[in-house]
């Protein structure tokens, strides 16, 4: 019934560590996403492969030059004396390097990537060599040689029938480079994984409607979408749409705050992956989604974190499989959910493993103080110095306030009690492009 009154119950509130674990347990115990029929390989960026790939060919193929220089055996230059060389040949990459063997005292000019001659054990850069014109010219070496120095053996990055990529790996560009070095054509790919973005609220309305009183704008949903996709993805507010091609991305529309609507929308996202809804999480009068959720099928896990903004995150796993994350509807905190706890669990789910967000340490450009009982995650911008990078805080005027948090590059996490001075090292978190 609209309006129904109620105060939803709340577990304990739990450490960011916790609610991270819960998260990697829940993961761990999900089959991985089915695979897709193989796709080309130059079709495959950003998707997950679904079997594990080996290397068709040893690489290098053959023992190759390293460097621009000249090939020789390392046992032609006696220690302590000069080497005055013949040079035979020139060998480039491409050449079949044997027509030219080097014949007692002579060496061949070498070019980086072409195959070493069989009586060759030593490779010198052109830069430690002197020559003198003639025919044929003379290479001379001061030196001593290292047998082996600047030769890339036969194999060595890596050799034929050994794991390339196993399972669950991202085809990022060095990874899709990898694979093509290896003439690898098809590729087998986990199918996206799928994942709805709802918002909450009758004051909700779509960003290209004229505002009434008491009505805000929905920059939740669109939000979330691109802090999941990335910088290539797109949303469509329509029934369905496609973020990166390891995620498709659907909105779900702005549930009205009508507890039996609620309840109704979520049991209808069972075929889903995960289900993130922003706002009515919290202990407000029509804040229906945890009592809406349990009664749609979905089982609490966690509900409330012990951070700042953000902290009633709720989270559950429906007995079909789908999971759903709630997070606080003012715009600031729905984005530092979604980048500290939906980031990660998709991208788990995507590759069949969670690796919570990593943290860096930067030195700051000012003072940050937290004088709360919660950590505190304090938006910044990345400054470039001679000296290497540094944050400084942004100053906004509370979770409400995108405006200027717009303008973030990262969260700072400052703990309870913490008076940090310009200078001290911080807890860094680079969600975003500096």
């Amino acid at each position: 019934m609209a309006g129904a009154h109620h105060r939803p119950a709340h577990p304990f509130m739990i450490e960011l560590e916790e609610a991270w674990r819960l998260l990697a347990e829940t993961v761990a115990a999900v089959s991985p996403a089915p695979a897709n029929p193989s796709l080309p390989v130059e079709a495959a960026l950003g998707r997950v492969l679904a079997e594990t790939v080996v290397a068709r060919c040893d690489n290098p193929p053959f023992d190759q030059s390293a460097m621009d220089g000249i090939a020789l055996s390392a046992a032609l230059k006696k220690p302590g004396e000069p080497l005055a060389c013949p040079v035979v040949a020139t060998v480039a990459a491409g050449d079949v390097p044997d027509d030219a063997k080097p014949i007692g005292q002579n060496c061949v000019r070498i070019m980086t990537g072409a195959p070493i001659p069989s009586t060759c054990d030593t490779v010198v850069m052109v830069e430690d060599v002197s020559f003198t014109p003639g025919e044929p010219e003379i290479a001379h070496l001061q030196n001593e040689l290292i047998v082996g120095r600047h030769i890339r053996r036969r194999g060595e990055n890596i050799a034929r029938g050994e794991v390339l990529a196993p399972a669950g790996t991202r085809v990022t560009a060095p990874m899709l480079a990898a694979l093509l070095s290896q003439g690898v054509r098809r590729v087998s790919v986990r199918r996206p994984i799928r994942v709805g973005v709802a918002t909450t609220g009758d004051e909700v309305v779509d960003y290209r409607r004229e505002l009434r009183p008491g009505q805000i704008y929905n920059s939740n949903a669109l939000a979330v979408a691109a802090a999941l996709s990335g910088s290539t993805g797109t949303f469509a507010l329509g029934p369905a749409g496609l973020g990166d091609s390891a995620l498709e991305l659907q909105h779900l529309g702005v549930l009205p705050d009508d507890l039996a609507e609620t309840e109704s929308a979520l049991a209808r996202c069972t075929d889903l992956d995960v289900v993130v809804v922003t706002g009515g999480v919290s202990m407000g009068e029509f804040d229906h989604v945890p009592r809406a959720a349990a009664q749609a099928g979905f089982q609490p896990l966690f509900h409330k974190v012990r951070m700042k903004p953000g902290k009633p995150v709720w989270f559950g796993k429906h007995s079909a499989g789908t999971l759903m994350l709630g997070l606080p509807g003012n715009p600031v905190s729905s984005l530092v959910g979604t980048l500290l706890f939906v980031q990660p669990l998709v991208r788990g789910l995507q590759v069949g493993a969670l690796t919570p967000p990593g943290f860096i340490q930067l030195p700051l450009e000012g003072d940050v103080r937290n004088g709360g009982r919660l950590p505190l995650f304090v938006p910044a911008r990345v400054v470039r110095r001679a000296a290497g990078f540094s944050v400084m805080p942004l100053t906004t005027s509370g979770s409400g306030d995108v405006t200027r948090f717009s303008f973030c590059q990262a969260l700072l996490r400052v703990l309870p009690g913490d008076a940090l001075k310009k200078g001290e090292l911080v807890q860094v978190l680079l969600p975003f492009n500096p």
